[in-house]
């Protein structure tokens, strides 16, 4: 899989035999915890994660960061963020993820994919900005068995997103600059009712 964007996203990774998780779906229960549907998640394997991640969305933690308001350029380096840089928001980010002292702070968790009909745009909280219709987001920190592969424990866990990525999956085309364009996710878009398709 490659996901590129326009603000210098260009991360690939193989995904293997790794489950893909689809995440929020109905309560079974009275009182039972849900999240928010719209998104599936998975972790290509780690060692072949190489590239640019550019986070130009929004990115936890909230009372830190938030809405971005300038980009958050990470490198990714077999599954580990080896440098981040940017603007003031890159650099508040660098000192959080580096306060905790843990080389696990800086292992991608999971890749994921957004599309939520209903969330169009980021707002701050990350468990609707991680499902914005068309948005790839990372976690980055503690990874649970879930996702498959050896889990982990970091200190804390944080989600990014990018905006209007273009993805390939092997070689085929399945998203461009925030629209996809495959021929049945264009048929399930028209489907859901999103405008545009």
């Amino acid at each position: 899989m490659r996901i590129t964007s326009a603000n210098g996203t260009d991360l690939v990774g193989r995904n293997g035999d790794r489950p893909i998780n689809l995440r929020g779906k109905p309560a079974e229960k009275p009182g039972e915890t849900v999240m928010l549907s719209g998104q599936i998640s998975w972790n290509p394997l780690e060692e072949t994660q190489d590239g640019a991640l550019v986070f130009d969305g929004a990115l936890w933690p909230p009372d830190e960061i938030g809405l971005l308001r300038s980009l958050a350029r990470c490198t990714v380096e077999k599954g580990v963020v080896t440098k981040i840089e940017g603007g003031a928001d890159a650099d508040t980010f660098r000192r959080w993820t580096e306060s905790f002292d843990d080389p696990n702070m800086f292992r991608i968790a999971h890749w994921s994919l957004g599309f939520n009909p209903g969330v169009l745009a980021p707002t701050g909280r990350i468990v609707e900005d991680e499902r914005v219709f068309g948005c790839v987001e990372l976690g980055i920190g503690t990874e649970g068995a879930w996702i498959g592969g050896e889990p982990w424990v970091a200190a804390a866990h944080t989600d990014g997103s990018v905006l209007g990525p273009s993805i390939c999956l092997d070689g085929v085309a399945i998203e461009e600059n925030g629209r996809y364009v495959h021929p049945e996710l264009v048929e399930i878009c028209r489907e859901l009712g999103v405008a545009g398709y």
